[in-house]
């Protein structure tokens, strides 16, 4: 007898080790794979990184060009929104693929980010270019560094999340769309990101950082204030304060250059876009023409290529464009806004009665940008597809807050896989861009409410 429960002790530890050696053996193999495809994701990332330079050199960042050319107008106190050039006027303040007849400039970012440009406004338009394109590199790789740091992270995880920004978003037509352009939402990103990374911390004064830094990205993209909505869901109150403080700071920020007219004139330029999009006007760029601005100089600073925009397979997104297109209807900004303000309350109206007793920052976060990307759809805006460099947030967030298995085995990534396909490298169907995205929102969306039930997979 004393022998037979000896055994027994035994046998169960030996079961319990061949578990543990399972584990560790499906580990290691997942440690393997991840490997093999992170060297893929570099590969792709350095041929992507030597594609974007000679985009950069070889076309005007024709997007860059009317930030450059706003934060120059407003150091000479000259207001930025309507501003028409004419012979006579230096070519420093010339963006020449704008229509001569249009009523306001191509600037359409608020002016707290033509203070932000005023600080190398100075430099020659072809040094800005470089700057801006080691910057935009500069901020995407920061950003990954940033996610796969945050707190409690596993090593297995934060190499899915490099795999998934190097491979897939440095691969994707969007990024190089967003680079060539000379786009800013990258920035945006970055500091949401460091934002995401601080709230994971449990300290409250990184929380109220946290909720500064996503007020002051809000400052400079007014729509990213709707991230306070699940703090409000959520009673993440101090992430709000902070966020109203950072909001206020960013404002206030702008005041360093412009003043109260400057922002009128923002608001009624952007009026007057508005009506451009819904069809109400009809609006004209040269771009790649011929017969650019005859009356501009050529070169401009020096350059000849000031009005080269490369072509990508590129689809205007936001649902006005697509109901119109598809289906011939035109939406106006009232209907457009109602129907926002329905699916906003209903989604609100969600997430409180799943709310549990856990309130991870990493739902807020998570509900927050899902929340944004789906209202920009909503806006009586061109939303053109270099705007999807913001999924690699809530795609990173889903993989830090959910369980690696829970992840793969879950159907509805296939959306995911199906978006992140779709935009990769070469066009698979007609209209795959624009596919790629609206399951790539689909995905962020049904993540953020699904999550909301199940408190394991919070943040905190």
């Amino acid at each position: 007898m004393p022998k037979q429960r000896e055994r027994y002790p035994m046998s169960k530890l030996s079961t319990q080790q061949q578990s543990n050696s399972a584990e560790e053996s499906k580990q290691n193999l997942g440690h393997q794979v991840a490997n093999l495809f992170l060297i893929l994701a570099v590969i792709v990332a350095l041929l992507g990184f030597l594609i974007d330079w000679k985009n950069t050199m070889s076309s005007g960042a024709v997007d860059f060009r009317n930030r450059v050319v706003a934060a120059r107008l407003l150091i000479g106190g000259i207001d930025p929104y309507y501003f028409k050039w004419h012979p006579g006027i230096s070519d420093l303040f010339l963006d020449p693929i704008v229509d001569p007849s249009w009523p306001v400039s191509r600037a359409t970012i608020p002016p707290t980010v033509v203070v932000l440009h005023a600080a190398m406004a100075k430099l020659p338009y072809l040094t800005q270019k470089i700057v801006w394109f080691a910057l935009q590199w500069g901020l995407f790789l920061s950003t990954l560094t940033v996610l796969t740091k945050v707190d409690k992270i596993s090593p297995l995880k934060s190499k899915f999340i490099l795999i998934l920004g190097l491979l897939f978003f440095s691969g994707s037509f969007f990024w190089r769309f967003h680079v060539e352009r000379g786009q800013i939402y990258i920035l945006y990103v970055f500091l949401l990101s460091c934002a995401y990374w601080l709230a994971r911390n449990s300290a409250r004064k990184d929380h109220l950082l946290s909720g500064f830094l996503v007020g002051l990205t809000a400052s400079l993209r007014p729509p990213l204030f709707l991230m306070s909505v699940p703090m409000v869901v959520y009673r993440q109150w101090v992430l709000l304060i902070g966020t109203a403080v950072g909001l206020l700071s960013g404002l206030l920020f702008s005041f360093l250059l412009a003043d109260v007219g400057t922002w009128n004139s923002y608001f009624s330029a952007m009026k007057i876009y508005q009506k451009a999009h819904l069809g109400l006007l009809e609006v004209k760029t040269i771009v790649n023409a011929d017969n650019v601005n005859t009356e501009s100089p050529v070169p401009i600073e020096g350059l000849t290529n000031l009005t080269k925009a490369l072509d990508f397979p590129a689809s205007d997104t936001s649902f006005p464009s697509i109901f119109k297109h598809y289906f011939g209807l035109n939406l106006s900004a009232n209907i457009l806004m109602l129907f926002l303000g329905i699916t906003l309350l209903a989604i609100c109206f969600y997430l409180d009665r799943n709310r549990p007793g856990a309130r991870g920052s990493g739902l807020v976060f998570l509900s927050g940008i899902s929340i944004v990307l789906l209202a920009e759809h909503f806006l009586p805006t061109i939303r053109a597809t270099y705007n999807n460099v913001q999924y690699i947030l809530p795609f990173s967030i889903i993989v830090v807050e959910m369980n690696l298995g829970e992840f793969f085995q879950n159907k509805a990534s296939l959306l995911l896989l199906i978006g992140l396909l779709f935009n990769l490298g070469f066009s698979w169907i007609p209209d795959s861009v624009l596919i790629g995205d609206l399951t790539m929102l689909l995905y962020a969306l049904i993540m953020s409410l699904s999550i909301a039930k199940i408190v394991e997979l919070m943040g905190n």
